[in-house]
């Protein structure tokens, strides 16, 4: 006689449960005097380093890989702005720390736009300022990997910006992200990075900015943000 339980008998299954993938939202770049949209941002819920960190719980152990992690969020923002009929260009995507020196990078990057069926000209990825400064000497050949192919490029400013901005990255960098948060008139040397970016061409723009903060930011340059907000 088998005598009734309360518990139930539970499967032995050692199959790691995938996890969802994280969301893309976008957000408008806009211009702080006539607020004319320029460009997007795509916003992504996990950075790589998180995804990296959770990548074998997750059940996909090519997370780690910043190249292929690079080139899926290409295609995944490509596709997402096409079914979305979001018409305005470029396409804002902050690349890993990792992905500036990996030398498969760039063929990652390519191969996710064109299985996304848009143009590389449509993506701008930015760099974060510490793999620039870090691999100061050879950082020029890794981002002309990128340039070369028809990619836009940008520096995320935002924690830091160290990276050397001399004759051939104001050639070459489109695009600066800054914070407006950390934007101080008063510090000279930020006020100097700012002018010679603004000097060669480069679209200074920033996260967390106010409309009624347009003036200020634009007297130093700064005439983009994302999504700005309507006060503090």
């Amino acid at each position: 006689m088998t005598l009734a339980t309360p518990f139930k008998v539970i499967a032995n299954d050692n199959d790691i449960a995938t996890t969802r993938e994280s969301k893309i939202r976008f957000a408008k770049i806009q211009d702080l005097k006539t607020g004319e949209t320029i460009g997007i941002d795509a916003q992504i819920e996990s950075s790589f380093e998180e995804t990296a960190l959770f990548g074998f719980a997750s059940g996909n152990p090519h997370q780690h890989c910043s190249a292929r992690w690079l080139g899926e969020q290409i295609e995944r923002a490509g596709r997402l702005a096409t079914e979305q009929n979001i018409p305005e260009r470029p396409i804002s995507i902050i690349a890993p720390l990792a992905a500036l020196s990996h030398p498969d990078a760039p063929m990652a990057a390519e191969a996710g736009a064109r299985r996304a069926n848009i143009c590389v000209q449509e993506i701008r990825i930015e760099f974060p300022d510490a793999s620039i400064y870090e691999a100061e000497d050879i950082a020029p050949a890794y981002i002309e990997s990128f340039f070369s192919r028809g990619f836009r490029v940008g520096i995320d400013a935002r924690q830091s910006w160290r990276s050397p901005f001399g004759a051939y990255l104001s050639s070459v960098i489109e695009a600066v992200r800054l914070n407006a948060v950390a934007l101080d008139d008063d510090a000279p040397f930020t006020a100097d990075r700012i002018e010679n970016a603004y000097g060669s061409g480069a679209m200074l723009f920033a996260e967390n900015a106010n409309w009624t903060d347009a003036e200020r930011l634009s007297n130093m340059g700064v005439r983009y943000a994302v999504n700005p907000k309507l006060n503090g």
